[in-house]
């Protein structure tokens, strides 16, 4: 027997299958595309989805899942209501929309260590608007492959990306949920704040540079106001910076060719006149 998904799980369930059928993730998702094809309109298992990590977070149930795919109005079902495609093709790619893409995308720093993905998605979308895509970049080593601390975002309106870079967004770290979870089961609160001070220790880099209170037990790190520029400019940055370190490195190359040319030379030149009279003048004197 299915649970009805209700309120906010049923909203935040649709806006996530909405997702994996949008233009901004088939761009990207070889996945979806190898479901769907690479216009969108072939049939998927609807049952696929209960593997997908943030959907199985809502629901494991494959008639929830339908029941949502059916309040959206992107895609369609069949009459069994097992399988959904695209209600119609995805959009095709040209100078113009890719133009588009580039104006409404914004690169986002300042991120705070172990930032995740939904985390990122739901502050930016509450303090700007709407998203179409969000790209989170992970270090490859350790095994949790922890966030490099920066992300690009791309905005359903391109309003909403140039207000982004004018707006004060603080990322705050919530109430660890190991200590939410030991709260509610009733735990004593020394274990409740032991799992608060893990959860601060991890996000601070294993306590490194993370504030302590008076009795030296870490505390959340503080609120950071993240850093929003728009992903043209920071690219124009990027290449004025790269094309900086070029010219400095450039230089230094060429210090060291006219160091290594002025050796050379020296080491070839014959004792000066001088210094070879000298010399003969000294040998005499010694003789005599």
């Amino acid at each position: 027997m299915s649970t009805m998904l209700t309120g906010e799980s049923r909203e935040a369930l649709e806006r996530q299958l909405r997702f994996y059928f949008s233009d901004a993730n088939l761009r990207r998702d070889k996945f979806m595309r190898a479901q769907l094809g690479a216009e969108g309109r072939e049939w998927m298992e609807v049952a696929v989805f209960v593997r997908f990590n943030r959907v199985a977070a809502l629901t494991t149930d494959a008639t929830q899942i339908s029941l949502a795919l059916a309040g959206i109005a992107e895609v369609e079902l069949d009459e069994s209501r097992a399988r959904v495609r695209r209600a119609c093709a995805v959009a095709a790619v040209t100078d113009a929309s890719s133009s588009a893409q580039a104006r409404r995308t914004v690169y986002v720093e300042n991120l705070l260590m172990g930032t995740e993905q939904a985390e990122l998605e739901s502050l930016l979308r509450e303090s700007v608007g709407p998203l179409s895509y969000v790209a989170l970049p992970r270090f490859d080593w350790p095994a949790s492959r922890p966030s490099k601390g920066y992300a690009f975002v791309e905005f359903d309106d391109e309003r909403d990306a140039i207000r982004a870079t004018t707006a004060r967004v603080l990322m705050r770290r919530k109430a660890p949920a190991a200590a939410a979870a030991a709260a509610g089961a009733g735990a004593t609160l020394p274990s409740i704040a032991a799992a608060a001070v893990a959860a601060a220790a991890a996000d601070a880099g294993a306590g490194a540079g993370a504030p302590a209170a008076d009795d030296g037990v870490l505390l959340p790190p503080s609120p950071r106001l993240l850093r929003i520029m728009l992903k043209e400019d920071w690219l124009a940055l990027r290449d004025k910076h790269s094309q900086q370190l070029s010219a400095q490195l450039e230089w230094v190359r060429t210090q060291h060719k006219l160091a290594a040319a002025a050796a050379l030379l020296c080491s070839e030149q014959p004792l000066a006149k001088g210094e070879a009279t000298g010399g003969a003048r000294g040998g005499g004197s010694a003789q005599a």
